[in-house]
């Protein structure tokens, strides 16, 4: 269990099971927040028009699903590794199990090509 000690003054310094202080930084994520604002160049929201809100909306939806089809492809692209991976271990004759959650991901995956699993 983790015990809150003294400290330096703006570091949460805890005691942790081994006994040791280990110091957390303080968070300052509203700070940083401020400051990626400030770098991208772009007014307060309030000084924005309606179709400059709207566009950069849109922007941000694209990027949206650019990163969500990215994730999609990249578990795809994990589970063929696995896959491989299990392949020449079968071809050199080892037992290479498969998680359920890479055995769910195949399936869906055939699924998506017509292929009846």
């Amino acid at each position: 269990m983790t015990e809150i000690t003294g400290g330096v003054r703006g570091v949460d310094t805890r005691r942790g099971p081994n006994n040791r202080e280990t110091k957390m930084p303080e968070d300052k994520s509203d700070e940083a927040n401020v400051h990626a604002e400030e770098h991208q160049g772009l007014p307060p929201p309030e000084q924005l028009d309606l179709p400059e809100v709207e566009a950069l909306q849109a922007k941000v939806e694209a990027l949206e699903g650019a990163v969500e089809s990215l994730k999609k492809e990249m578990t795809r692209i994990q589970i063929r590794q696995m896959l491989l991976k299990a392949i020449v271990g079968w071809k050199e004759g080892e037992e290479v199990p498969l998680p359920e959650d890479v055995l769910t991901g195949i399936r869906e995956y055939a699924k998506e090509l017509g292929i009846v699993v």
